[in-house]
């Protein structure tokens, strides 16, 4: 049985409709324009509190502004402002420094450095065949003085790793701490040289795998490392990515979900979620044969960056 309803009524529902559709049009407009308005009040003040020093500065230092260096100075201190570890700035020179490292092309003595829980900044690893390792430098060494600057004057490690690299062919003079009291300084030419990402051993019948970044060669790297691995037949595998930070730019983290790829079964391997809400998955693994072996990834406090999600992926998916 059909019902019929007049043009009056129709025209009223359509009315009704039309009236609750724009009030709640309204309504997230007004959210939105409300902290559209607050975000740029926010960054008007910024900018006000910014541009007064300037004139300030500008109308009274006695001296001359470097300009280039004084914005690099400002929006470095922006993103310390920030209070997040992680949250770093480059310059255009420090970022085509952290490319190079990135893909393995590093000018130095073959050591890689980490600043200890207790603010020192240790060695962690030496290179084998490499200049460092040829004039006794060993690793879990403290170093105080680099080319007779003490350490205490460089802000971070990035701060340090720039200063043991330079020119290839000059020296480096290092001095270093062992034990308590034990002083040492060791002179090491700087080399051009590319640091492998990926060493592993067999230990009885575990595979010993050490990753020391996320570079455009890891993937290839680690898949011939369990191609070699599994032809040994090996039982279990221990990846290890202690005292290690590396490894922070988009390249890395891409390379990441390619070495998973490679290693475990299919699943999600992250998802990210941004201030507006939205929480895009990571790609997942489809390679078909990934190692079917019982997995253990040590870490510690000095882990971050995509060493950490390397972590914390192989852990939600190799269970």
């Amino acid at each position: 049985m059909s019902r019929k309803i007049s043009v009056g009524l129709g025209l009223a529902i359509t009315i009704i409709a039309m009236t609750v559709t724009f009030s709640i049009t309204m309504v997230i407009s007004m959210r939105i324009f409300d902290n559209t308005v607050s975000s740029v009040m926010k960054k008007q003040v910024l900018n006000n509190k910014i541009a007064e020093i300037d004139r300030y500065v500008r109308g009274t230092y006695y001296g001359e502004i470097e300009d280039a260096y004084l914005g690099d100075r400002t929006a470095r201190g922006y993103v310390d402002g920030l209070r997040n570890s992680n949250s770093v700035y480059y310059t255009a020179a420090e970022y085509t420094e952290l490319q190079d490292i990135e893909a393995g092309r590093i000018v130095g003595g073959g050591i890689e450095v980490i600043r200890h829980a207790n603010n020192y900044f240790m060695i962690a690893r030496v290179y084998p065949d490499y200049p460092a390792e040829r004039a006794g430098v060993t690793e879990f060494g403290y170093i105080t003085e680099v080319d007779g600057v003490e350490v205490r004057n460089f802000a971070n490690v990035r701060a340090l790793q720039t200063a043991l690299r330079g020119e290839q062919g000059t020296q480096l003079q290092l001095t270093c701490r062992y034990g308590t009291s034990d002083m040492q300084t060791f002179t090491v030419q700087r080399v051009n040289y590319t640091a492998p990402t990926v060493e592993y051993e067999m230990q009885d019948n575990v595979a010993y795998v050490r990753i020391s970044a996320f570079t455009t060669q890891t993937h290839g790297e680690i898949d011939y490392a369990i191609r070699e691995i599994e032809r040994a037949g090996a039982s279990a595998l221990v990846f290890d990515v202690r005292n290690n930070s590396a490894s922070q730019d988009q390249t890395a983290y891409n390379e990441v979900c390619r070495v998973i790829d490679r290693i475990a079964p299919p699943g999600t391997i992250a998802r990210t979620e941004f201030q507006n809400g939205t929480t895009p998955i990571l790609p997942t693994p489809t390679f078909a044969n990934w190692a079917d072996l019982p997995m253990v990834v040590f870490v510690n406090a000095n882990t971050a960056g995509a060493l950490a999600s390397f972590a914390e992926s192989l852990r939600s998916l190799a269970g």
